[in-house]
């Protein structure tokens, strides 16, 4: 696993630790330290493309709230706001050993594409944070490729053109997927990261802190 490829006690100055070509959903959180001129360097497969994704796909059964029924006279025509309530896994991740839990949703993704957050930040009061953007205050204020969160009811909505099944929707449950601590001399090479749980704050998608020659490069 990724975690394991970072954090491996065996590894020694100037290895290379080769990740296979694919989709990873599992942070990569880097503790181990080469030597200076001798790296230990963590890459993707020559010519192979290595994804890691800090969300996880929507699956459940979308109720359409409003919006035509009838057959559409070309794909896309209409938009339309759908529902699903989202069980207890999309609100936990493990970080640094500890189980977390957030009670809220600030990511969710259509084909890769973010959509917008309707309503105010549910981590940062605009009371006290007076230079945020908030775009309406729930249902009635939606628009295309939008989405709100009710945070009682576990409800996400969207507002889409279509139905929720012809895309691969995805929403953001890990803060962190490429952290790099307390460690030096690291080489991450040819390696693709995105979509995280939240944008900006404490919880930036990557981060380094207290280390020293650490390379990331594509």
């Amino acid at each position: 696993t990724l975690s394991r490829a970072g954090g491996a006690v065996e590894l020694k100055p100037g290895d290379n630790v080769v990740v296979k070509g694919g989709l990873y959903r599992k942070p990569l959180r880097i503790t181990v330290s080469g030597e200076r001129n001798k790296p230990i360097t963590i890459k993707a497969a020559a010519n192979e493309r290595v994804l890691v994704k800090g969300s996880k796909v929507i699956r459940g059964e979308w109720k359409r709230i409003s919006g035509r029924n009838e057959e559409e006279p070309y794909p896309n025509a209409f938009k339309s706001i759908w529902s699903i309530k989202l069980d207890d896994s999309y609100f936990k991740c493990v970080h640094k050993g500890k189980e977390m839990r957030f009670p809220y949703v600030k990511t969710v993704f259509l084909n890769d594409k973010p959509l917008r957050m309707i309503g105010p930040d549910p981590m940062y009061p605009n009371k006290k944070y007076l230079q945020l953007n908030v775009f309406g205050k729930g249902v009635s204020d939606m628009w295309r490729d939008t989405f709100f969160f009710d945070g009682k009811t576990k409800t996400l909505y969207i507002c889409i053109s279509g139905e929720p099944t012809w895309y691969t929707l995805e929403m953001g449950t890990i803060p962190k997927i490429l952290g790099v601590s307390k460690c030096h001399d690291v080489v991450v090479e040819g390696m693709d990261f995105a979509q995280n749980r939240q944008i900006g704050g404490q919880w930036s998608m990557a981060g380094i802190g207290d280390s020293e020659r650490v390379t990331v490069r594509k």
